[in-house]
């Protein structure tokens, strides 16, 4: 990840996550896992395979996270005159979204980024305290 979009993709995360709330005293971001081997990898490959046959240009509203994300069928129709791009994949937690950002986000130089994650990261038995220490 470009040293550049950490700070960025760490702000809007952290602003997403359920159960953080910084304060001025404290404040947790949490940090991606990346795995060598993500179950994601073949969602991430389709979404990079989409793009090479039809490109993007900058400025769309990118909608990323779980399956909440992924199976919002009518996401253009809801969203008429507005460039949006669904790259929501299958049931992923906010860590796997930010170790892939840098593939399914940041390409697309994107006016605004929706993020819906961690209810997955919930039903795991994380909670902000424990993603603060991972």
């Amino acid at each position: 990840m470009r040293p550049t979009s950490r700070p960025l993709l760490a702000a809007l995360f952290l602003a997403c996550a359920p159960g953080v709330v910084p304060s001025a005293s404290t404040q947790v971001i949490p940090q991606p896992t990346v795995t060598a081997a993500s179950q994601w990898e073949p969602d991430i490959q389709r979404f990079e395979a989409a793009d090479r046959i039809s490109r993007r240009g900058p400025g769309a509203v990118v909608f990323v996270g779980s399956s909440s994300i992924r199976m919002w069928e009518t996401l253009e129709a809801d969203f008429p005159g507005l460039p949006v791009l669904n790259r929501g994949f299958g049931g992923s937690e906010l860590s796997d979204v930010v170790q892939f950002a840098d593939r399914i986000v940041v390409p697309y130089k994107p006016r605004v980024v929706v993020v819906y994650a961690g209810d997955n990261d919930l039903a795991a038995g994380e909670t902000a305290a424990t993603r603060a220490r991972s």
